[in-house]
């Protein structure tokens, strides 16, 4: 079986990397706008970046977005932008994903063949669910909430306040 194959990343070097992307773009509050982070910040980040709303059933069942690093290009079901913009922790959660794919995994993957399973730290769906998680539910400023306060101050759904607030009693 073919994996694909990221470069290795630890949960610590994601969240860094957050800290850093949430400094330099002047995101201080808790809360994160993924919807004009992706539409304002990333294109004057990479003036090459382009993003796609398209009708729902333009893409596979099951699939709600996905970001293409040969085309550099985030393609996003309507109905998961409209809930991103109406602040559906799961809308909000898919379109953080997908700019982890961005800042993560644009220069491409590798893929192995291999009868075991890719180390997490390795598979780039985990390594994009980390970003996500990092970037909208910052440890620094939520350490000290409960799940309930973080799905309600970062606009997140309670099953990620919850793991996250599992991650900051660790």
């Amino acid at each position: 079986m073919s994996y694909p194959i990221a470069p290795a990343l630890s949960r610590t070097d994601i969240e860094k990397m957050t800290q850093i992307i949430r400094k330099r773009t002047n995101c201080t509050s808790c809360y994160l706008d993924i919807v004009s982070f992706i539409e304002f910040v990333i294109p004057k980040i990479d003036p090459e970046f382009d993003y796609e709303y398209v009708d729902d059933h333009m893409l596979p069942s099951g699939m709600y977005a996905y970001y293409d690093p040969y085309e550099n290009k985030m393609t996003i079901r309507n109905s998961v932008y409209e809930g991103a913009c109406d602040n559906n922790g799961r809308d909000r959660f898919t379109l953080a994903h997908e700019t982890g794919h961005y800042f993560l995994h644009r220069n491409g993957l590798s893929f192995a063949r291999s009868e075991y399973e890719v180390p997490k730290y390795c598979d780039p769906e985990w390594q994009a669910n980390v970003f996500a998680s990092a970037l909208l539910i910052p440890k620094s400023v939520t350490f000290s909430m409960g799940a309930e306060e973080i799905r309600d101050t970062c606009k997140v759904s309670y099953q990620a306040a919850e793991i996250a607030s599992r991650r900051n009693r660790q």
